[in-house]
């Protein structure tokens, strides 16, 4: 709305995948849209794990939604970010795919702008794995419900604030979690007082947590250096 959104506005659907699919809640939002008419779309993803096998079919499912509902989606692609679950790279690592974050925004924006035309073709069999995922985001919705609320917590409101599906409310000092987790993660790694613990899907939750400032910090590494450290199968 901020852009004078009218019915012939471009949508642009940016999301980070999540079991290999959108997040449920992206779901929600994308049925709850009236029609429209050849309106164009461009849906981009966001993971750590990049254009590849499992996630070459975690836009399907959007980009089906949206074209039932009269969108012509003429572009998509992938954008990385370090991963936040399951497995801590290494500090370096993640500090280059910050570095060229930026530069692949640009080059999908002009890509965009200019009118380009991009589709993939996924793979038949993560079709079937973004379906199960698809699943296990729906499960999910409850998992918050497990968390303990450790004594560090002092309500200071920052998980209830920064929760992007505005399922934590604070009552009596205190985080209350409803029924709408999207398993983001955000109020683990976010906390201030690092006071919540998850129970359920622990293997899940990177133990050192998820902290992108301290990358900041960190001293910039040569050209030569990204390949000695980018070995290994993951």
């Amino acid at each position: 709305a901020c852009f004078g959104y009218s019915e012939k506005t471009p949508l642009l659907l940016l999301y980070p995948v999540y079991e290999m699919n959108a997040p449920a809640n992206v779901y929600d939002w994308l049925n709850s849209m009236g029609t429209v008419d050849k309106v164009p779309a461009a849906v981009i993803s966001v993971s750590g794990g990049g254009e590849t096998s499992p996630n070459t079919a975690c836009r399907a499912e959007a980009i089906q939604i949206l074209e039932r509902k009269g969108y012509t989606v003429t572009y998509e692609n992938m954008l990385i970010m370090p991963l936040n679950v399951f497995f801590q790279l290494k500090p370096q690592i993640s500090q280059i795919l910050l570095d060229t974050l930026p530069k692949k925004v640009k080059i999908l924006a002009s890509d965009i702008d200019r009118g380009e035309v991009r589709r993939t073709k996924p793979r038949a069999f993560d079709k079937l794995l973004t379906r199960y995922g698809r699943r296990e985001g729906l499960k999910i919705k409850t998992v918050a419900k497990s968390f303990i609320i450790g004594e560090a917590c002092i309500g200071c409101g920052w998980c209830s604030e920064h929760c992007p599906t505005g399922n934590i409310s604070i009552t009596d000092g205190k985080p209350v979690f409803s029924d709408n987790c999207n398993f983001c993660l955000s109020c683990i790694y976010g906390c201030p007082k690092e006071a919540l613990k998850v129970t359920k899907d622990k293997f899940a939750v990177i133990k050192q947590g998820y902290n992108l400032n301290r990358l900041d910090k960190l001293p910039p590494i040569g050209s030569g250096e990204t390949k000695k450290l980018t070995k290994g199968w993951l």
